[in-house]
């Protein structure tokens, strides 16, 4: 994907008040808009290879709200 067909990552960022959906959404733009590759988005975010992975699934398949926890 192109810069352009993403959403205003850093506007939705600041938006947010989970600080782990903000981490998140950050990794997204750091691999889909940035270009940063996988293993230095988490290094950056200190979080593992595979969470960052799951992430950016979560992402493609339902967009933001795909980021954030499910109820226990």
């Amino acid at each position: 994907m192109t810069h352009t067909q993403h959403p205003d990552l850093k506007e939705i960022r600041k938006k947010e008040r989970d600080p782990r959906v903000r981490d998140r959404i950050l990794a997204i733009h750091m691999t889909q808009v940035r270009n940063c590759t996988i293993p230095e988005t988490a290094d950056v975010l200190l979080q593992s290879i595979g969470w960052v992975n799951k992430w950016i699934k979560r992402y493609r398949e339902g967009g933001i709200d795909a980021l954030r926890d499910e109820p226990r």
